[in-house]
């Protein structure tokens, strides 16, 4: 696993030909890499205008890798986004669980700790018939007492009935803030529409009820 990183911030790119420009978040422990983003738009922009053409500015360095994604919810709005100079194709912020495992950050372990046992569970719970026969196809089926599926227990309804109360269990006492910039019509989980990562689940009166709260995040 990678050791923490000295750097992290948020840098805007600009195209010094048409003015376009891009918003995002890097951490780093050589300020000087050449990193200039990762976003589908901007490196097809670099690659047709040539790097020679764009230039890279820090606007906001912060102290760890989570203050990172929290400080590109607030500059990559949708306003970012709907702007027609802008590269940036979504609102940043809602892809930073993701975006810290690609990086292999290892605060994503510590999440990984407290809540992703529970939902590597759930998720094996929600697989379909036919996942589930493509999973037996790929060599399961000769195996499958010794397997992750059955000591998960998603044959067994009293162990699929323990983990709906630890789910249960985590969650408790905690409350579901939604980003600013979440359809008024989505208001839980289930809703259409709704993107991983438009809600997230605090303590009330926590640090990061603080943040979230400064971001615009509100109770629905």
């Amino acid at each position: 696993m990678k050791n923490y990183k000295k750097h992290h911030f948020v840098y805007k790119i600009t195209n010094l030909i048409n003015q376009k420009y891009y918003i995002g978040v890097h951490s780093t422990d050589n300020l000087d890499d050449g990193y200039m983003g990762s976003g589908t738009a901007i490196k097809n922009a670099i690659e047709k205008y040539g790097i020679e053409n764009f230039k890279r500015e820090i606007i906001e360095v912060v102290g760890s890798a989570e203050e990172k994604w929290l400080a590109e919810i607030k500059h990559v709005t949708l306003e970012v986004v709907r702007d027609e100079n802008s590269y940036n194709m979504a609102p940043g912020g809602k892809n930073w669980i993701a975006a810290m495992k690609r990086e292999n950050d290892p605060r994503f372990s510590e999440h990984q700790s407290r809540a992703g046992k529970l939902g590597a569970k759930s998720y094996l719970g929600s697989l379909t018939e036919e996942e589930k026969r493509n999973w037996h196809s790929a060599g399961g089926k000769k195996s499958a007492e010794k397997t992750i599926i059955n000591k998960t227990g998603i044959h067994n309804p009293k162990v699929r009935e323990r983990q709906k109360k630890a789910v249960s269990a985590a969650i408790k006492g905690t409350i579901e803030l939604w980003h600013p910039d979440a359809p008024l019509t989505v208001t839980n989980r289930k809703s259409a529409g709704y993107v991983s990562g438009w809600s997230v689940r605090v303590k009330p009166g926590s640090d990061q009820h603080k943040k979230y709260s400064a971001l615009g995040y509100v109770q629905r």
